[in-house]
């Protein structure tokens, strides 16, 4: 068997109103003055402050101006606010681009470096402790180690990545889902799947990495479509579940094709990420599957008879819980796969993926979704 390592040093909280005592967690981790980074809705919608209440006057302030892609700008203003009130950790609550602008602040306070130094490369070598408070279940971002931030007038979209970035604490708490729209479960839903089958479809993967993957996914497959349709507690459950594990998989093996096809129609179309990713994920496992065969065992593991059921079963998911299968749908004209597909090969997380292929090839699975 290759040697592989494992590493992820996040201590998780799971379950159904473990932020109540929000107070005595900070307190027990040793944080006398955290700021809290909340997603503009956190705040507008009262979570926030309800936070706020609950962490006996540990949280002193609240930065919540994020965009739906993090910028250095967003950064920069929430590192002003952190250094104004000599902060000691940081509270992220929100989805992915909450947690990501404060993963971005922790480097940046920690290792005295501004958002433009962080996009352009600048070592991190230092952290502040940060708490991860997920509000969506999908992005698995509290147990991952990887900050995506953007500088648009360079047109620069960045993957900071260090161990120092991972998450002190996660609380994972289900109750923030409960109340959500159906199409932000819908698109965070399938990003758990993808971050599972990606894994799977990585040069980097493991084999505990598989078993987690495998683990997650099954977990999605089965309680997604009641999660989205039904508003089940217990589905919803299971899906914070599923990103969680999701996230310690792909945490050690990145992310591949269907990330590295699915942050042009992000970034330029204004696709929801997670419906992103699940744009192409059917077509990715079956060209890796032929790339790496044992995806087709750790695929029947998951309750599939090869990667062509997947595939389809996938799609249909996907039609169940109202999300779009095809260009035209997404509003997406033909003339713009030739982009697509160099943005594609061109993705910082390319490399990960198992299966090797030209523009042309990447062009044919948008063709084939016209």
């Amino acid at each position: 068997m290759t040697a592989w390592t494992q590493y992820n040093p996040t201590r998780i909280l799971f379950g159904a109103g473990v932020t109540q005592n929000l107070g005595q967690v900070l307190a027990d981790a040793g944080y006398a003055k955290a700021l809290l980074i909340a997603d503009p809705f956190m705040v507008t919608s009262g979570k926030a402050q309800e936070l706020i209440d609950r962490s006996s006057g540990r949280l002193v302030g609240v930065f919540s101006q994020i965009d739906p892609n993090p910028t250095i700008h967003n950064v920069n203003g929430a590192l002003k606010m952190a250094r104004d009130l000599d902060i000691d950790a940081i509270v992220a609550l929100g989805g992915g681009s909450a947690l990501d602008a404060a993963k971005a602040t922790a480097a940046g306070l920690g290792s005295n470096l501004s958002g433009e130094q962080l996009v352009t490369g600048s070592a991190v070598t230092k952290a502040l402790p940060l708490v991860a408070i997920p509000t969506t279940a999908g992005t698995g971002s509290e147990v991952t180690p990887v900050s995506i931030l953007s500088w648009p007038e360079e047109s620069i979209k960045f993957p900071l990545g260090s161990p120092l970035l991972y998450p002190a604490l996660a609380l994972v708490d289900p109750s923030y889902v409960y109340t959500a729209p159906a199409s932000v479960i819908a698109a965070s839903g399938v990003d758990v799947i993808s971050h599972c089958l990606d894994a799977i479809s990585s040069t980097r993967a493991t084999p505990l990495s598989d078993s987690n993957a495998v683990h997650g996914a099954r977990l999605a497959f089965a309680n997604l479509e009641r999660a989205v349709n039904e508003k089940a507690p217990e589905a919803i459950d299971a899906m914070m579940l599923a990103s969680l594990v999701a996230g310690l998989a792909f945490s050690q093996t990145g992310t591949t094709g269907s990330h590295a096809a699915s942050y042009f129609l992000t970034s330029q179309y204004g696709i929801a990420h997670g419906e992103a990713t699940a744009f192409t994920q059917d077509a990715w496992i079956q060209i890796n599957a032929k790339a790496r065969p044992q995806i087709n065992t750790l695929l029947a593991q998951i309750g599939f008879k090869d990667a062509a059921d997947a595939a389809a079963q996938f799609n249909r998911l996907k039609k169940q819980i109202h999300l779009r299968t095809t260009l035209s749908e997404l509003g997406i004209p033909a003339d713009d796969i030739n982009l697509i597909a160099q943005k594609t090969l061109e993705a910082n997380n390319w490399p990960n993926n198992v299966a090797r292929l030209s523009q042309d090839e990447v062009e044919e699975i948008f063709r084939a979704k016209l």
